[in-house]
């Protein structure tokens, strides 16, 4: 528990830092196009968000799945998350509304 609460703090001072390089408090509300700079900074912001949920998803599906699923049904253990990878990239395939 202490470590989720640590993993959990490290995460939310991650976010936060990253929303005040890029942007902070700038909005204006006046509907003005990017400059190449702020372009640049979304695209990098948007990556990063990304990565930070397929980490959190990976980490967290394969503690789930080998503390939960494996008691309630006769699956195996998963031993990497690169299984946990496959098998979203699999249920986006397949049922694509499940990932919006």
């Amino acid at each position: 528990m202490i470590i989720l609460l640590k993993m959990v703090n490290v995460v939310e001072t991650l976010v936060r830092s990253a929303i005040t390089f890029f942007g902070g408090n700038q909005e204006d509300f006046k509907n003005r196009p990017m400059s190449e700079t702020e372009i640049v900074k979304f695209y990098i912001f948007a990556l990063l968000m990304v990565l930070i949920y397929l980490i959190l998803v990976l980490l967290f599906g394969k503690v789930l799945w080998n503390s939960c699923l494996c008691e309630l049904l006769p699956v195996k253990k998963c031993r990497s998350v690169w299984h946990i990878l496959g098998l979203m990239i699999l249920l986006g395939l397949l049922l694509p509304s499940s990932s919006k």
